[in-house]
């Protein structure tokens, strides 16, 4: 045996270490990718609710100045921090799968973020946004 070979071996037999279950990392990788994917959901779902309190049920295009008064006196901050919260968790849940190592940071929190404002989209007109108010409170 070469000498590393008998580096390993020693080191196993001295920390007694035990072999780990191949199921253990396959179930860990599936809750990973499920956590991701409900993250990813929850975050299109609070998206939805902030395009509800800033545009109702008529998406008219009103000028800027209107949407960012709306914004700054109906929209409120924690659900922009629970925004934050939940993309930066999804960065960290994809960050510990298999061969997320091969994607920079900032493309997957872009990617996330797309992702999150086509969902909560695509939620607002299917009326997602109205429980989403409801649920949160506003």
């Amino acid at each position: 045996m070469s000498k590393v070979s008998e580096n390993v071996l020693g080191d196993i037999r001295k920390n007694s270490i035990r072999p780990t279950c191949r199921l253990y990392f396959v179930v860990r990788e599936i809750l990973f990718w499920v956590f991701y994917v409900a993250i990813l959901l929850f975050g299109a779902f609070i998206f939805a609710g902030i395009l509800e309190l800033l545009f109702g049920r008529n998406f008219e295009a009103p000028s800027l100045e209107i949407i960012f008064e709306r914004f700054l006196s109906e929209v409120p901050l924690y659900w922009l921090l629970i925004l934050v919260f939940f993309l930066f968790a999804g960065l960290y849940v994809n960050r510990r799968t298999k061969g997320s190592y091969r994607f920079q940071k900032r493309i997957i929190l872009i990617g996330e973020t797309l992702i999150v404002f086509l969902l909560g989209i695509i939620l607002y007109f299917l009326e997602a946004g109205l429980f989403a108010c409801e649920v949160l409170g506003k």
